[in-house]
């Protein structure tokens, strides 16, 4: 029964698949304004970030005074965007520190205040990064080209069939237009502005966005975020090994000491030892002495003791 009922609607197909896109509009409509609502928030806050401002003094300070000298090159005004890619790859002589862990170390020692929100202020720009301006307004236009397709759809059924099989259809999509046309005109608005916004910030900081797509602008600044938040995991690797070098240092310091003072004490211990020894000897000597002075000459002894029992005869 269900089936033949369902047959005698006009073009059933087509009155459901409209029907199924009003009813998941407010939900569709909310998505891509929350994006593109993400977009602008984003733009904004990149341009007005007073820590990613800061840092962008700081590596014009660090260029000028490399390329000082340089013609061309020495106090510049300004560079751009796609620069921060570099300073991965700039190291010290020993291979163990980049240009981005030395912009971090000097930013966070010298202007810890005007840095110190950095990476709240960035925290919207991982999610901008991520979204696909192209796929979002190509999801709005195919929206915009539903309402015009409601529109004709609703058309047809009062030119080609009864309006009693078709007037309660025809309402309900006339009742939805009537509400939801101006929601529809205000996102296509907002899309266009993003774009807008996104090409007068990059502008700004003088990029070119491939095909005006405002996340070329999003991953470049979010890289140069990842960078520094490397660059600080870095350091504190650094000062971790540098800490137990030193704590080692410190202990085999210390340990060395007491060896020293440890042979010291046996040294001492060997030179008394050696002190006594000698002492015995001398003792020993002087009481020979003395025993063969009380014996006196053994052989004038035996002599007069001879010649004593010569005269005796």
């Amino acid at each position: 029964r269900f089936h033949v009922e369902m047959s005698t609607i006009p073009e059933v197909k087509q009155q459901c698949t409209k029907w199924l896109f009003c009813r998941t509009f407010d939900e569709l409509y909310m998505d891509r304004l929350q994006q593109v609502t993400g977009i602008i928030t984003a733009c904004a806050q990149i341009k007005t970030s007073r820590s990613f401002h800061m840092y962008l003094r700081i590596l014009l300070r660090i260029g000028n005074l490399l390329n000082h000298g340089i013609v061309d090159k020495g106090m510049c005004y300004g560079f751009t965007l796609d620069s921060l890619s570099l300073l991965d790859g700039i190291k010290n002589f020993g291979g163990n520190k980049t240009l981005a862990m030395f912009v971090y170390e000097y930013a966070y020692n010298r202007y810890n205040a005007e840095v110190r929100e950095f990476e709240h202020e960035m925290e919207i720009i991982s999610k901008a990064a991520r979204t696909e301006t192209s796929a979002i307004e190509k999801s709005i236009k195919h929206m915009a080209d539903e309402f015009l397709a409601i529109d004709l759809f609703c058309r047809r059924l009062h030119d080609e069939y009864d309006d009693g099989d078709t007037d309660a259809f025809r309402e309900y999509m006339q009742r939805f237009s009537d509400a939801q046309t101006t929601k529809m005109m205000n996102l296509k608005v907002k899309i266009q502005n993003a774009t807008s916004i996104a090409k007068n910030v990059a502008s700004y900081y003088g990029m070119q966005l491939e095909d005006g797509k405002p996340e070329q602008l999003f991953k470049t600044v979010q890289k140069f975020v990842d960078m520094m938040e490397k660059a600080k995991r870095a350091l504190f690797k650094l000062e971790n090994e540098r800490q137990k070098a030193a704590a080692k240092r410190a202990k085999e310091k210390e340990k060395a000491k007491k060896q020293k003072e440890r042979a010291k004490q046996q040294t001492g211990q060997q030179q008394s030892g050696s002190k006594a020894s000698a002492a015995q000897l001398f003792e020993r000597k002087r009481q020979k002495q003395m025993e063969e002075e009380e014996k006196g000459n053994l052989l004038f002894h035996d002599i007069m003791n001879a010649a004593n029992k010569f005269r005796q005869r």
